[in-house]
């Protein structure tokens, strides 16, 4: 018996975040709650969401959510040694970026 892939490679798996699962998500998505602290990775297995390790995976890590984490972290919200390691190096590149752009 062969093995036969279950996500679609033509298609890359999404990567969002919220405080509400996605309604209508797709194999292999990802979703990170942040209405937890610390905030959670889901993987999306086709019939329900299986919580992931961040440490194992930063392909969860887009701009906008690296930027929201920036906000949380520069507002106070969120302590900076919260978040995993590639979390701490994007949030600190970001906030480097934004003071050069100020200057």
């Amino acid at each position: 018996m062969a093995a036969v892939a279950d996500l679609d490679l033509d298609k890359a798996a999404q990567a969002d975040f919220g405080v509400e699962f996605p309604s209508k998500p797709d194999k292999g998505d990802l979703f990170v709650r942040v209405d937890t602290l610390p905030n959670k990775l889901f993987r999306w297995t086709g019939t329900n969401w299986m919580q992931l390790d961040k440490k194992l995976t930063d392909t969860y890590l887009n701009e906008d959510y690296v930027e929201h984490l920036t906000d949380q972290v520069t507002k106070g919200f969120t302590d900076i040694e919260d978040l995993t390691y590639q979390e701490q190096e994007e949030v600190t590149s970001a906030i480097q970026r934004r003071r050069s752009n100020r200057t």
